[in-house]
């Protein structure tokens, strides 16, 4: 095989994408009943408790660098987790431990994470999450490609191989791929191909879901919401009685069903409403808030929160260089086993996310792309009110494990006018 001498782009992107319309009724606890009654292949992921702990460190603890960096953040944890794992899996010596040691959790336990995703999205019938894998190879540049990168994709990641011309735009192609596997939620992504380009490698996810019991027009009320600058903004809040509470690190909190009572949104604000959410959000044990959310308490909650779209995009190199993966962007960098001979190292790791929440249920979109370039529990009352009419947290999840698709901050909210 030759030896690489131009730069290398890797294209890693992730999206979710989640809405429609439909439900039914259901009295039961949305945790404690109804997960389980199901099968545990069911879950996103099936994973032991210290696996699934890793997986909470690593999503908080992204979440929690990132939500700093701008007002009401957006991050899909699962998508960057999958994007830099396929990453590492060409990563080789201190270059892979860095990766592994941000990760939390090592490549073979992120492949494993992987394939235990896959293989639940393909057991469902109601084809709620869907996740596909492709890897993009220049015709000119293929023979550099190590054979056994690909195979373990294949094998963990369900990869489909391509080939592309760089003379002929091939990120349309790949575009176009993305817009078909997320259904048209992501249509471009901003990446800068050119015949310097060898490889690109691309996973996405698609999630959609309604919620599980419909809002009716009278539950649809006109208030105003607090913005974190003590403004107030007009919004439509979607107002519900539900039966699974969260009391935990300063927050409380419900968790929203979708239809399938797989997955849920969990909504939380500050337990004392005179503190700021931010500074309750400093002094969260991500793993823990997000073992509680495994165990929800059963109660009436009179819950209300705002319609609302929110997009975010971020470059997460300092934050993931923050986390103790410096190496891997730097000269020295060991990926070793994704290109023979190719001295590479990750240039931008970047991240887009919208997510739009309604009453017909909810529709998030995430991409993340890796460019690598040649170096150079608590007693409640039985009755609790939760109105989010201020700054929350919300986070997207699988209701058996807890683990987080989508994490993100609503801190202030615009005008919004009725339908008419």
């Amino acid at each position: 095989m030759k030896n690489l001498k131009k730069p290398i782009c890797t294209l890693l992107c992730g999206a979710i994408l989640c809405g429609c319309a439909g439900g039914s009724d259901s009295q039961q606890s949305i945790v404690s009943s109804q997960t389980s009654s199901q099968d545990s292949s069911a879950s996103v992921v099936m994973a032991g408790d210290e696996e699934l702990n890793r997986l909470y460190s690593f999503s908080w603890d992204l979440f929690n660098q990132v939500r700093h960096e701008k007002e009401g953040q957006l991050v899909s944890p699962l998508s960057a987790l999958f994007a830099l794992g396929m990453t590492a899996n060409g990563a080789k010596g201190e270059t892979l431990e860095q990766m592994e040691e941000a990760l939390n959790l090592s490549v073979d336990q992120i492949n494993a994470l992987s394939r235990s995703a896959l293989d639940s999205a393909d057991a469902d019938s109601t084809r709620t999450l869907e996740i596909a894998n492709s890897i993009w190879l220049n015709q000119d540049q293929a023979d550099s490609f190590i054979d056994s990168y690909g195979k373990l994709l294949d094998q963990d990641y369900d990869a489909q191989s391509f080939e592309f011309d760089a003379s002929k735009d091939p990120q349309k192609e790949i575009d176009q791929w993305i817009s078909e596997k997320t259904h048209g939620l992501i249509d471009q992504m901003p990446a800068d191909l050119s015949a310097e380009t060898a490889l690109v490698l691309v996973n996405t996810l698609a999630f959609d879901s309604a919620w599980a019991v419909n809002y009716e027009d009278s539950q649809i009320v006109h208030a105003p919401f607090h913005n974190v600058d003590g403004t107030e903004a007009q919004v439509q809040m979607l107002t519900s009685d539900e039966e699974d509470l969260v009391m935990a690190e300063g927050l409380k909190g419900f968790i929203k069903p979708y239809e399938s009572y797989r997955y849920g949104l969990a909504v939380l604000i500050p337990e004392d409403e005179n503190r700021l959410l931010d500074d309750v959000l400093a002094n969260v044990d991500g793993t823990r808030l997000l073992n509680d959310l495994r165990t929800p308490q059963a109660a009436t909650i009179h819950a209300s929160f705002p319609e609302y779209e929110f997009s975010s995009e971020m470059k997460l190199n300092d934050t993931l260089k923050s986390m103790g993966m410096e190496l891997p962007f730097e000269d020295g960098a060991d990926f070793s086993g994704m290109i023979e001979g190719g001295n590479i190292a990750i240039s931008e790791v970047l991240q887009k996310a919208r997510i739009k929440v309604n009453r017909a249920g909810t529709k998030a979109a995430a991409a993340t792309e890796v460019v690598m370039n040649e170096t150079a529990a608590l007693v409640t009352e039985d009755e609790v009110d939760v109105i989010c009419d201020r700054p929350f947290l919300y986070i997207l999840m699988d209701l058996d494990t807890a683990t987080p698709v989508f994490m993100g901050t609503i801190q202030s909210m615009e005008n919004n006018q009725p339908d008419q």
